[in-house]
């Protein structure tokens, strides 16, 4: 949209040229549209398209059903990997490919130690980019009316964990890991698990290449595939100090937790 200051007193003039005094809804609409259907990587900068967000959850109050639907309708939140002010290449990301933070921490290694892994290459993760960090004053907006989860859905770490596990070593995403099992623990408990969502997570690890257990031989193994032989996680550390040194045995790796999990002997 392109816009002009004229040195023009009268009102009727304006109005009979067709100038446009105000930005209206469905204006922001059309260049949300227009900017979200042009060739991808779309340049933008974070502090641009924070005020566009920030204009479209103010005019919610009054048009929330029309504005909701438009946004829902596609890719809407543009995401990138550089600082407010510069115009950078970026993409816009449909809700289902982002969330607002990752309480596990394990999105946030992966952008850590692979950085040069842009947007635009990562095709085969469920979840690209957290909100948080890129727009700290806009969290109702996005989850409220953009739909954006709060948090990774359970399921999804699965396929988290198998990027994680691509990029870093078992021993440096050990505790990332641990964090997402007490996740799905916590949602096996409270029912957030549905009994699909319990089947998926107990039947992908039977596959081979679902690697997604880290040991204490910086090894990545699929927990339940019978390949890679017996696999225990003890919860007793005599137990463990005994099998430690057993090639035929894959111990899980001894991960750092908080006192309440600690190891108890008999």
């Amino acid at each position: 949209m392109s816009f002009t200051i004229p040195d023009v007193r009268n009102g009727k003039l304006v109005s009979d040229i067709g100038f446009k005094v105000k930005v209206t809804m469905d204006d922001i609409l059309e260049i949300l549209k227009v900017w979200r259907s042009s060739q991808r990587p779309f340049e933008a900068s974070i502090s641009q398209t924070s005020n566009l967000y920030t204009f479209i959850w103010k005019e919610m109050a009054t048009s929330r059903h029309k504005i909701t639907e438009e946004l829902h309708s596609g890719s809407c939140v543009f995401a990138s990997g550089s600082s407010r002010e510069d115009v950078v290449p970026g993409m816009f990301l449909s809700p289902e490919e982002i969330c607002w933070h990752d309480p596990t921490g394990c999105l946030d290694q992966i952008k850590e130690i692979n950085p040069q892994c842009s947007l635009t290459e990562v095709t085969h993760c469920p979840l690209k980019k957290t909100l948080s960090n890129i727009y700290p004053g806009l969290r109702d907006f996005f989850i409220d009316g953009c739909g954006v989860h709060e948090t990774p859905p359970l399921c999804s770490y699965l396929q988290i964990l198998l990027q994680l596990s691509t990029v870093t070593l078992p021993s440096q995403a050990a505790n990332a890991v641990f964090q997402v099992f007490l996740k799905w623990s916590d949602g096996l408990k409270s029912g957030l698990l549905s009994p699909e969502d319990i089947i998926y997570l107990k039947e992908h690890p039977k596959k081979f290449n679902c690697a997604v257990l880290p040991t204490e031989y910086d090894k990545w193994i699929s927990s339940l595939h019978p390949s890679f032989g017996l696999v225990c996680w003890s919860d007793n550390l005599k137990l463990w100090k005994q099998f430690q040194h057993f090639s035929e045995v894959l111990l899980s790796f001894s991960f750092q937790i908080k006192p309440q999990y600690n190891y108890v002997e008999p």
